[in-house]
């Protein structure tokens, strides 16, 4: 059995003998990725109607991601999951081997064990027995060195003018240290952040927060004092022992 391009919330009935491939392509427009999943046969006992559905809102840490349902669906055999990115622009410094399959579990995404990703056909392949949330997520990633923009992971820094800096970026946190120079402001513009809930941004030390919503479309502008050495943090919960140990 077989079902091509499915609409994000159209349903498949698998079960029983049959074996399916269940796709997903451009559900966010244009610019997407898809998803192939391949069940085995048998690999369900009982008849259930699955769902693939792109999220619009993608966790933080992820260029892409779907929910598979019903959530929780076991299989008594490993399904195999393809990612295809060749048809969708990664975003600004990430780096296309470097993508793997992971799935969401407690607001973090924790990398698939098999995923392996095929560079000449553009698919990151895994493994999995239950449905989830599963996504594209890119190893964490730093960028550094003298200048005014550093990209990594999609997350950008444009600075007002030449420092060392050097952001980090992974799945669960954003820092970025800058060096000290010439008196007076500095204007740092960040973009790329996450929008799929609040984060809290810290600067030098835990009483300089700043809540960045998803309502900020993922870009905050913070003006600094341009002769000392600054550390800027970025995590969605209160709190980090990060501020104050560079």
């Amino acid at each position: 059995m077989s079902c091509s391009d499915p609409a994000p919330d159209e349903g498949v009935g698998v079960g029983g003998n049959d074996a399916s491939l269940m796709t997903l392509d451009g559900a966010t427009g244009p610019a997407s990725a898809g998803l192939a999943l391949t069940i085995p046969d048998g690999a369900l006992a009982d008849s259930v109607t699955l769902t693939i559905a792109a999220h619009s809102t993608i966790p933080r840490g992820a260029v892409r991601a779907w929910e598979l349902g019903p959530d929780g669906t076991q299989f008594t055999e490993p399904v195999v999951l393809e990612a295809d990115y060749a048809n969708f622009d990664l975003p600004p410094g990430v780096d296309a081997d470097s993508l793997r399959l992971s799935v969401y579990v407690d607001e973090r995404w924790v990398p698939l064990a098999d995923s392996a990703n095929d560079f000449d056909r553009k698919i990151v392949r895994a493994n999995t027995t239950h449905f989830s949330t599963y996504g594209l997520v890119p190893d964490p990633k730093e960028a550094k060195g003298l200048g005014s923009v550093w990209e990594a992971n999609g997350v950008v820094v444009n600075a007002s003018s030449p420092r060392f800096g050097e952001l980090f970026v992974s799945p669960t946190a954003i820092g970025f240290y800058l060096s000290g120079g010439a008196a007076g402001p500095l204007v740092l513009d960040i973009s790329g952040l996450p929008t799929d809930g609040g984060n809290h941004l810290y600067i030098d030390d835990h009483d300089d927060e700043t809540l960045v919503t998803p309502a900020d479309g993922g870009a905050v502008t913070v003006t600094l004092d341009g002769a000392r050495q600054h550390y800027l943090w970025l995590q969605p919960n209160p709190g980090t022992l990060t501020i104050g140990e560079y």
